[in-house]
């Protein structure tokens, strides 16, 4: 079996129309989180217990897979939008129950 990678050209440039991507407005979910330097500069996120989150989280979890409506995880999302502390930002699941995975997006206001 030849597992070469291999490139599409006819894969639209335009990343909305690739099949990973998400939109917060369509969780069933959600919250929102200023963020602090924590956030920012050690690789992951704290996420307080409140609110959305008890919903969409398994309690028995200590991490999550955190990724962004370009399908990068959460360094790779704070390197790439040069997220800095104060910048708000929005997360959700799909429903309700428990999940491993969170889905962003910055909110630009």
């Amino acid at each position: 079996m030849n597992l070469q990678a291999t490139f599409n050209d006819y894969l639209p440039p335009i990343t909305s129309l690739l099949a990973y991507r998400h939109n917060i407005s369509d969780m069933v979910l959600d919250f929102e989180k200023k963020l602090i330097e924590y956030d920012v500069t050690k690789g992951c996120m704290i996420l307080l217990y409140i609110g959305n989150v008890p919903q969409m989280l398994d309690t028995l979890l200590t991490t999550v897979n955190i990724i962004d409506d370009y399908g990068r995880r959460w360094k790779r999302f704070v390197e790439a939008r040069r997220l800095r502390e104060g910048v708000k930002i929005r997360g959700g699941a799909p429903m309700v129950g428990s999940h491993d995975t969170i889905y962003l997006d910055v909110i630009y206001n």
